[in-house]
């Protein structure tokens, strides 16, 4: 997925901005936003980011799950 070898190589490199495949700050912004607002997304429309630099449209959805302490990692 994204370029990458293994689900574990994708994640290992995303540990520090889980969404930081979004291409764009400010569609990162509203992601993360909007779920924590909302709980879930549907249909968000974005661009992302390839291991190897290319950018594709992609249709995300995604539902927060919070962790013990309720804070969304």
């Amino acid at each position: 997925m994204l370029g990458f070898e293994t689900v574990n190589s994708l994640l290992a490199h995303f540990a520090q901005r889980p969404f930081a495949f979004i291409a764009h700050p400010e569609q990162e912004q509203e992601f993360m936003l909007t779920l924590e607002q909302q709980g879930a997304l549907t249909d968000f429309e974005c661009l992302i980011q390839h291991q190897e630099e290319a950018v594709v449209w992609a249709s995300i959805n995604a539902r927060r799950v919070p962790g013990p302490d309720g804070s969304t990692a």
